[in-house]
């Protein structure tokens, strides 16, 4: 059988009541030579049944159940392990590929030249319909924060040369990863022109069923230390500020507070001690 250009990874847990939609999505693009791995972590709902189904209808698709769930990361490392294409990428059940989409990366980022590319997306609600264009980048404030987003695409030499998604980073393994391969110095552009994805808001999402780890709150403020500009440390530490009042971390908050007044000035004091106000409230 021969080497499919892109493997596209697909985890889903409970996710029947967009799933056709997403697969569908993929089915339909212009490029071709693609093979999708979708990775079912243990669903209870009707997605087992959907996945049998469409598995039977295109011979590019590979459905791999894991007997019992083991969350994102580990779901990502499952499908990657069975890929075989040159480039890669992983998307969400709930998610849509635009007709283009898999054309424009594989295109640009031979004609780049670069490793990984992404490019900004469109947000959508629960029904389809369009709410805004999320812009990403630039590639130079990823330490500040993740700056990637949904639509993205990279080489197989990243994972050859840094490795799996760390299964312990669960609701931030995609940002972790994305520093992971910036400090490992491969080329990271970002794609103007063209918003070829959309991305899904609604009540059921995971994002929306879980909050973010502390660990992720303390995993952004490791990285403000190797900020090198002070405005963009300082700005990193409002970010964090935020984080952590939300989180209730009141140590980092009280760190990245003191941390900004020392940084910059013109972040007004009134202006923080309003946010923490705010926040007690």
């Amino acid at each position: 059988m021969k080497t499919p250009t892109v493997s596209v990874i697909m985890p889903v847990w409970n996710g029947a009541r967009y799933l056709s939609e997403a697969v569908q999505s993929i089915l339909d693009q212009n490029f071709k030579d693609f093979e999708l791995i979708i990775v079912d972590d243990a669903s209870t709902d009707e997605t087992s049944e959907i996945l049998k189904n469409l598995s039977e209808i295109d011979s590019r698709i590979t459905v791999i159940r894991n007997e019992k769930n083991i969350q994102l990361p580990a779901s990502l490392n499952v499908g990657f392990r069975h890929s075989k294409g040159i480039w890669l990428t992983w998307t969400s059940d709930d998610n849509i590929m635009e007709k283009d989409c898999l054309e424009f990366l594989t295109e640009s980022a031979k004609t780049q030249e670069a490793k990984f590319v992404f490019t900004d997306y469109k947000i959508i609600n629960s029904e389809g319909a369009f709410i805004k264009i999320s812009e990403t980048g630039p590639i130079e404030d990823l330490l500040i924060e993740n700056t990637i987003g949904a639509c993205f695409l990279y080489n197989r030499e990243i994972p050859d040369a840094i490795g799996e998604y760390a299964e312990d980073k669960f609701m931030f393994e995609d940002y972790e990863y994305w520093v992971r391969i910036s400090k490992a110095g491969f080329r990271m552009m970002h794609l103007g022109g063209k918003c070829p994805y959309r991305y899904r808001i609604h009540n059921f999402q995971l994002s929306n069923q879980r909050k973010l780890p502390a660990e992720f709150v303390l995993f952004r403020y490791s990285l403000i230390r190797e900020i090198n500009d002070d405005n963009k440390r300082a700005r990193a530490y409002l970010s964090v500020l935020k984080l952590s009042l939300r989180r209730k971390i009141p140590n980092i908050a009280f760190r990245s507070l003191i941390k900004i007044s020392l940084l910059n000035p013109l972040i007004s004091l009134p202006v923080i001690t309003s946010l923490i106000v705010k926040r007690i409230k």
